[in-house]
C-alpha cells in the first residue's frame, strides 16, 4: 500500500502543476527559450513541497522495518525527487555547462545517462527488496536508444 500512495503522490505533481512538465522538458531540450527563472523557482518549491508531503507520508504510513517493500518505497522516493530536481536545473547552472555540455544534444546525452542510472539503481534496490524488480523492467527505456544513438555519432 505505501509504494502506492508514494507513486500517487509523485504523479500528482502533473496533475497539480502541469506546467512543471514545461519547465522539464524546456531544460531537456536545452532552447534558447528556456522557461523563466520565476518558472524554475517556482517547480523547485513544488518539489521541495512533494518532499515535504512523501516525508510525513512515510512518518505516518511507514517505516523501514515494516518489511522490504517499505525500505523499497523509500529509496524510490528518493530517487524521483532527486532525479525531477536535476531536471529542473537549467542547462546553463549544471557544472558540466561549457566543459562537457556544449549544445542541447549533449544534455539530452546526459539526461539519457542519468536516467539509465536511476533505472540501473532502482533495478538493484527492487531486487534486494524481493519481488519487486517486474516494477521496474515493465518499462522500456527509450534512453538506452538516445544513448546508443549518441555514441554511434561521436564515433
Amino acid at each position: 500500500m505505501i509504494f502506492c500512495l508514494v507513486v500517487f503522490r509523485l504523479a500528482r505533481i502533473g496533475i497539480n502543476a502541469p506546467d512543471i512538465d514545461e519547465v522539464f522538458l524546456q531544460n531537456e531540450m536545452g532552447t534558447a527559450d528556456a522557461p523563466s527563472n520565476v518558472r524554475i523557482e517556482e517547480a523547485r518549491k513544488r518539489l521541495d513541497k512533494i518532499d515535504q508531503d512523501t516525508a510525513e507520508l512515510f512518518n505516518k504510513y511507514s517505516e523501514r522495518s515494516f518489511g522490504p517493500l517499505h525500505d523499497f518505497a523509500i529509496d524510490f522516493s528518493h530517487a524521483m525527487l532527486k532525479k525531477m530536481r536535476d531536471q529542473a536545473c537549467p542547462i546553463r547552472e549544471q557544472p558540466e555547462w561549457g566543459n562537457e555540455i556544449l549544445t542541447s544534444g549533449d544534455n539530452l546525452f546526459k539526461i539519457s545517462i542519468i536516467s539509465v542510472e536511476f533505472t540501473i539503481y532502482l533495478y538493484q534496490k527492487a531486487k534486494v527488496a524481493g519481488n519487486f524488480v517486474w516494477i521496474i523492467t515493465i518499462n522500456f527505456q527509450v534512453n538506452i536508444l538516445i544513448f546508443v544513438r549518441r555514441l554511434y555519432l561521436i564515433a
